[in-house]
């Protein structure tokens, strides 16, 4: 029996690995796992007829002990491995299972570690069950052994995710904008293993506010995300092969920070090879294998930031099964922008974006389509074969008498749209031809049924409006 779904672990540079680590939500006694040294330090621990009491004469159990986890050390008779004290009784402790190794076995003399954090990320692994939340407090944290933190459940209200939190001084205080989080607890990598974190055969896995970096050696991968899993405010850097790799479906990478990647082109930063995976408000630069690839189809792209990520035949986004890109910003990529090499006329749709000074198309197919209103609203500046390729064919037209359609959202810059994009300023500037073109006038302006109009700005930094900005919909009285 494992320990309970609802334990809360705790991890610091400054635990042991030998302490008990955890504490039951919702229980009634004092949480003793959020603090460097177990509460109680037990060394004549004696397992009652009921094979799930414990009693020790030098330290009674008390009220206050209910709800945390005390790690029973190898002794004779007894079952080494955390348990949780569900209730005592008049210095009796009861576990959540039985204690002893082997059933109506006295056993006496027992040690064990009553509260106290964890210290490392491996502990942390073998201790934790599904549905089990840990938080790690700021500091580094080496790793140089096997993949941490496999879940296996499938999410749901009654069973949450399996979660990871790091947080800088104050549980919750890193979230995606926090001002802290460049104190980050630090993952370094100084093993070449196959993975960091991994979910290949797992799901249900909440990853989030951390930081991987590369150490003296690398990972191949620093995450595999499984099926209905999540990467939440994770910054990677170094990675010698992706930073995650979706080998499962309806996964979720959200304000994540991928740079320095050193793969060769064709391992992206984001390489999902399974379905329905989303990308939201994330930021990949600098990676030579590519931003980002999708292999399967229900791929998912909006207010993300893919620059500078150089290589011949590196692209920023690589779509093999269509998908859905939109208000994201892909610049100065070796190859192209964005490139379709797999998906069916009218399986994509790529809105409010801004391509610019990519190596070779903003947007490219391998394929010919009939210019579409779903791939009508995008901006272009200086991609060096142009700005469209294949999406835009006037001879693949269905024969229903209707001519081909007209693109009538796109904008062709004459000038850079940015503020300063040699410092990583990508808001809109105000130039004439450039930024000033960008500004409100993207797509949708408009929705069905609804006298309102509204302004937004291509790409994912929209502009702070001024108080004499303020737009007053018409709503009808």
């Amino acid at each position: 029996m494992p320990i309970s779904p609802t334990a809360v672990w705790e991890v610091r540079t400054t635990g042991s690995d030998a302490n008990g680590g955890a504490f039951r939500a919702g229980a009634t006694g004092i949480d003793y796992s959020q603090q460097n040294t177990p509460q109680v330090i037990f060394s004549d621990l004696v397992i009652g007829t009921n094979t799930t009491e414990l009693t020790s004469a030098a330290n009674p159990f008390t009220a206050a002990h209910v709800g945390n986890v005390i790690n029973v050390t190898a002794s004779t008779g007894f079952a080494a491995g955390r348990y949780e004290i569900m209730s005592v009784s008049a210095g009796v402790a009861t576990m959540d299972r039985p204690v002893a190794s082997v059933v109506n076995t006295p056993a006496t003399g027992g040690s064990g570690r009553l509260g106290g954090c964890l210290l490392t990320l491996p502990a942390l692994t073998s201790a934790m069950a599904a549905s089990n939340r840990a938080f790690v407090r700021a500091g580094n944290y080496p790793i140089t052994a096997t993949a941490l933190f496999v879940a296996s459940h499938t999410p749901s209200a009654a069973a949450p995710p399996t979660t990871v939190s790091g947080y800088y001084q104050t549980r919750g205080d890193l979230y995606p904008g926090s001002p802290d989080n460049a104190n980050r607890p630090t993952l370094t990598v100084n093993a070449a293993i196959a993975s960091v974190i991994s979910g290949v055969t797992s799901s249900g896995l909440l990853i989030q506010n951390l930081q991987l970096v590369a150490g003296s050696s690398n990972s191949s991968s620093f995450i595999i995300l499984g099926t209905n899993s999540a990467v939440v405010n994770v910054r990677m850097s170094g990675f010698s092969g992706r930073g995650i790799s979706a080998a499962g479906s309806g996964g979720r990478v959200q304000h994540c920070e991928f740079v320095n990647g050193t793969a060769a082109s064709g391992s992206a930063a984001i390489h999902g090879t399974n379905t329905n995976l989303t990308v939201f408000n994330s930021h990949v630069r600098n990676c030579s294998g590519g931003g980002m690839f999708f292999g399967g189809v229900g791929a998912v792209v909006d207010a993300c930031v893919v620059v500078n990520n150089p290589g011949a035949n590196t692209d920023g986004i690589s779509f093999a099964g269509g998908g859905i890109l939109t208000r994201s910003l892909i610049h100065g990529n070796g190859r192209d922008g964005v490139r379709h090499t797999g998906m069916a006329n009218g399986a994509s749709l790529t809105l409010g974006n801004i391509f610019s000074e990519n190596g070779g198309y903003g947007l490219n197919s391998t394929g010919a389509f009939p210019a579409q209103p779903m791939y009508d609203g995008n901006a272009y500046y200086l991609n060096a074969l142009g700005a469209r390729n294949n999406v835009d064919d006037t001879t693949a037209v269905a024969t229903n008498g209707v001519g081909a359609y007209t693109n009538v959202r796109d904008v062709v810059l004459t000038a850079s749209p940015f503020t300063d994009k040699t410092a990583g300023d990508w808001s809109l500037n105000n130039t004439p031809g450039g930024g000033a073109a960008l500004r409100g006038t993207a797509t949708p302006s408009s929705w069905p049924g609804l006298a309102v109009t509204g302004y937004p700005d291509f790409g994912p930094i929209q502009q702070q409006r001024s108080s004499s900005e303020i737009i007053i919909p018409y709503l009808g009285f």
